[in-house]
C-alpha cells in the first residue's frame, strides 16, 4: 500500500525503513503510490529507506530540508522527475537513487564537502558534480 501523508505528523521519527529485509534477494516491499510531501517535515529523520517497491512520482520537495538525513535509499522504484539539490544535508553519507526513472541535470550539491557513496545508475542524468567535492571515507 501507500505511505500515508500523515507520516509527516510523526515529528520524532528517526528511521523509516520499508525496504526488504534482504536487499540482495530483490524481493519487493509492496509499497506503492507516491512519496508523501510530509516526509519533508520530519526534522528528526536520519534514515529513509523505501527500496524495491513500486513508488512513483517525484521526490518530495521538502526532502533537502531534512538536515539530519544521513542515509537515503529509494532504489528500485519507478520515481520520475529531477534529483533534488541535496547540498543542505551535511550528515548525508549514503545516497542510492538507482534503478528509477529520474532524469535531467545533476543538482548543485551546495554545502556538501564530502561526496557520499552515490547510486545513480540507470538514469537519464546530465551535467557534472560540483568541483569542490572530495570523496568521504565510508563510515
Amino acid at each position: 500500500g501507500a505511505i500515508p501523508e500523515a507520516v509527516g505528523l510523526l515529528t520524532h521519527l528517526r528511521v523509516l525503513d520499508l525496504g526488504p529485509a534482504d536487499p540482495a534477494s530483490y524481493a519487493t516491499n509492496f509499497v506503492t503510490g507516491t512519496l508523501p510531501q510530509g516526509l519533508g517535515r520530519l526534522s528528526m529523520l536520519e534514515t529513509l529507506r523505501v527500496s524495491h517497491g513500486d513508488v512513483t512520482g517525484a521526490l518530495p520537495e521538502g526532502l533537502p530540508r531534512v538536515a539530519r538525513l544521513s542515509r537515503v535509499d529509494l532504489s528500485y522504484n519507478a520515481l520520475e522527475g529531477a534529483v533534488l539539490p541535496l547540498g543542505g544535508l551535511p550528515a548525508l553519507y549514503w545516497l542510492d537513487l538507482s534503478h528509477n526513472r529520474l532524469a535531467g541535470p545533476l543538482p548543485d550539491m551546495g554545502a556538501l564537502q564530502w561526496l557520499p557513496p552515490v547510486g545513480l545508475s540507470h538514469k537519464l542524468l546530465t551535467g557534472e558534480l560540483s568541483g569542490g567535492l572530495r570523496r568521504r571515507p565510508f563510515p
